[in-house]
């Protein structure tokens, strides 16, 4: 059993001193304080109470009386030391958009599975900034994280029961995958401009994602291997380059000839560790202006509004169209099973069943009077 404490550096500049305590296998949030010195009183007192037996009934008493944005603050401050940057800032946006403005304030202890409800369903009523409501799924995530909060809590017993069960969820409508076809991605390329044109041609002809794309250096591109290596990508939330999100999306992705001498002309002049896309300041693209520049090749071209993943979807339906195996694509994309890849995609595959059905007919209509005698193994 032990005290800790960590140093955080804010937005403004200061620094803030987190002091934990390690009992019984946990990590448990004892404060925030602007000076290091009360930090460590903080750690004296705590490292009194661990010594004599009683953080624990005094954590416990603590932390039922106080409202639930106390204990939900310190669990992110431990929950993101194991996220990656933008899964941290996505947890953290949550709690301050969604959860604790209605939940905040209620004690730790005191909801209930009734008040669950009743915050699903006021989410469901509120109007953003394009006065549309707020998306099922954002309140199906949103859902997600405050019950882990509070699965942590009925862990660490400071709650008899986690209160979300039970809970009615909006349904999330399943969406209609929408695409450019060869020749629109072909227009759309035309009213690209400079940089953003050469993002979107690789995009649409390598599948990638747009935060891969955007971290590419041209040390990634493998003349030899005739391939695109994914070592890293853009967390377009927090602007910050991360490892790959799971160990299929680290992988090399074959070039078309087209691509191929498309960044063969882009190489000229280029240093191993360049960005292949980046701003006039040498930093990476920003993935906000990424999206605006995408709407605005599509609206120049007169095309339908389609978002910049759908480039992702046009590779796909495309290299379907032409033949590639279903298990190549899995690959390409760097899907971590090929049921997802079915999934998303398998209702583009081109219907081959008359084919079959003909070869299946052939077969049972073999020599011996339509009969074909299949050998069992003895």
């Amino acid at each position: 059993m032990s005290t800790y404490i960590r140093q955080k550096e804010l937005s403004s500049g200061k620094s803030r001193y987190y002091v934990t305590a390690v009992a019984d296998g946990h990590h448990y949030g004892c404060g925030g304080f602007d000076r290091k010195k009360d930090a460590e009183e903080r750690c004296r007192l705590v490292d009194g109470r661990l010594a004599a037996g009683t953080f624990r009934q005094e954590l416990v008493k603590q932390e039922e009386s106080l409202p639930f944005k106390n204990f939900a603050t310190g669990w992110l401050d431990e929950k993101e030391k194991n996220l990656k940057p933008g899964s941290a800032r996505s947890y953290r946006d949550t709690f301050n958009l969604h959860v604790l403005p209605y939940l905040g304030e209620m004690k730790l202890n005191d909801i209930t599975p009734t008040d669950i409800q009743e915050w699903v369903n006021k989410l469901g009523k509120v109007k953003q900034r394009n006065k549309k409501n707020l998306a099922p799924a954002t309140i199906g995530k949103a859902y997600r994280y405050l019950r882990a909060c509070l699965k942590n809590a009925e862990d660490r017993d400071l709650i008899d029961r986690c209160p979300c069960r039970g809970i009615n969820l909006p349904k999330v409508p399943k969406e209609e995958m929408d695409f450019l076809s060869p020749d629109e991605v072909g227009r759309l390329l035309e009213k690209a401009e400079g940089t953003y044109r050469d993002l979107f041609t690789v995009l649409a002809y390598s599948g990638l994602r747009l935060g891969e794309g955007l971290a590419l250096r041209w040390r990634d591109i493998d003349f030899g291997m005739n391939a695109i290596k994914v070592n890293r990508s853009l967390c377009t939330l927090s602007g910050e380059f991360q490892e790959p999100k799971t160990r299929s999306s680290r992988r090399a992705v074959r070039m078309l000839p087209r691509l191929r001498t498309h960044l063969t002309a882009m190489q000229h002049g280029q240093a191993p560790d360049d960005l292949l896309f980046k701003s006039k300041s040498g930093t990476h693209l920003d993935a906000s202006n990424c999206r605006r520049a995408f709407e605005v090749a599509l609206e120049a071209a007169k095309l339908k509004d389609v978002t910049v993943h759908s480039l992702r979807h046009t590779y796909t339906s495309t290299m379907l169209a032409a033949g590639e195996s279903i298990k190549r694509i899995q690959h390409d994309l760097g899907h971590s099973s090929i049921t997802m890849t079915m999934d998303t995609y398998g209702h583009l595959i081109p219907d081959g069943s008359g084919e079959a059905l003909l070869r299946a007919d052939a077969l049972f209509g073999g020599p011996k009077n339509g009969v074909v005698e299949l050998r069992r193994a003895e």
